[in-house]
């Protein structure tokens, strides 16, 4: 495999923008992510394994009403704030996309 200089790239591990676009900046941009996946395959939650936080519990229907006191959903709003995520429902569900969303809303 041949050296990229973005594994060499320190990222913050605190919840952040800048943080997960850092993150996303490491990752394959044709790679792709299941958004209804909610058991940690999802963007953020591959964003908190990378950052060190843990899974916790979560509903398993992307669509119930019993997100807000979880790990996901302190996350995904220091990184986005209280609002919906449009950068990571919209689709396509690749790395790459994601990060072109995520510098949209950073800009």
């Amino acid at each position: 495999m041949l050296y990229d200089p973005k594994w060499e790239k320190k990222i913050e591990t605190k919840p952040s923008l800048t943080g997960f676009i850092s993150w996303l900046e490491t990752m394959d941009p044709q790679g792709t992510y299941n958004f209804n996946d909610c058991r940690g395959a999802c963007l953020v939650g591959q964003y908190m394994v990378f950052i060190g936080v843990p899974w916790g519990d979560t509903p398993s229907d992307p669509n119930a009403g019993t997100w807000k006191n979880t790990n996901y959903a302190r996350v995904a709003e220091q990184v986005f704030g209280q609002r919906t995520w449009p950068e990571l429902q919209a689709q396509p569900w690749t790395y790459g996309a994601a990060l072109k969303r995520c510098r949209a809303t950073l800009a």
